[in-house]
């Protein structure tokens, strides 16, 4: 049985993408780890970057034939770890928000934890996001609650670490076809009281040349861009919808 998965889902990151993963493979070297990432059929050479990064390191590319969204890409490898049978997962985002050496200390602060059936949640601390973003990220964590009766510091957090046994409850749990499947992820832990570690961890400026990364391209600064507004309402119509968990 495999170690640990990273799992990472991608769209038009080919400016940063390389520099991320090797600066991760040299921080978990010694540990068994490989890499899953999500290529949401990028439309720059992104898919060309991870192929060429393959021969130096342990990395399954896991391709979409047509655009997914950030929620089902990280989705579809999250499931693709549970059937490559690795015995713990760690989920992030691939915009390099996050250093390779603080990613390392969770998982180590995860290893020597002796609850078997807990989730980490890496709480994203120094944040110079927009206004707009900070906003959101207040109201998911209002939403977790307003289910769960519990408030997480972090409710939409990237970075996550799980054993097998507790992401396969929590990905049965979760609605197959969810654009927001982290939210979900924190109310369900919640709701059926799994034990969950809140890390802070340090939040960096995006790396590469797209300050807000290519999936809501705000076109005045500071001002959220309509894809990123359309986006809010389809999580909101998604959330609403949800009557209940799947047993």
């Amino acid at each position: 049985m495999n170690k640990v998965a990273i799992v990472m889902p991608v769209y038009n990151e080919e400016s940063i993408i390389a520099d991320f993963l090797l600066e991760l493979n040299s921080h978990f070297v010694g540990t068994d780890a490989s890499f899953i990432v999500v290529n949401d059929k990028s439309s720059d050479s992104t898919l060309d970057v991870l192929t060429s990064i393959s021969l130096k390191m342990n990395l399954e590319i896991v391709n979409n034939q047509v655009n997914l969204g950030h929620g089902r890409s990280l989705l579809r490898g999250l499931e693709k770890a549970l059937e490559l049978e690795f015995q713990e997962v760690i989920s992030v985002d691939g915009d390099g928000h996050f250093s390779g050496n603080d990613i390392r200390k969770l998982y180590e602060t995860f290893l020597n934890n002796t609850d078997p059936g807990f989730v980490l949640e890496g709480v994203r601390i120094m944040r110079t996001e927009p206004f707009y973003r900070k906003f959101t990220s207040s109201i998911t964590r209002l939403l977790v609650w307003g289910r769960s009766r519990a408030y997480p510091r972090d409710a939409n957090t990237p970075l996550r670490i799980y054993s097998r046994g507790t992401l396969e409850k929590l990905v049965a749990s979760v609605p197959k076809s969810s654009v927001i499947p982290n939210l979900h992820i924190s109310c369900i832990s919640r709701q059926i009281k799994l034990s969950i570690l809140e890390i802070p961890i340090t939040w960096m400026n995006r790396k590469g040349f797209m300050e807000s990364g290519s999936s809501w391209k705000p076109a005045v600064r500071f001002f959220p861009s309509w894809r990123f507004v359309s986006f809010c309402f389809i999580a909101i119509s998604e959330w609403s919808r949800l009557k209940r968990y799947p047993k």
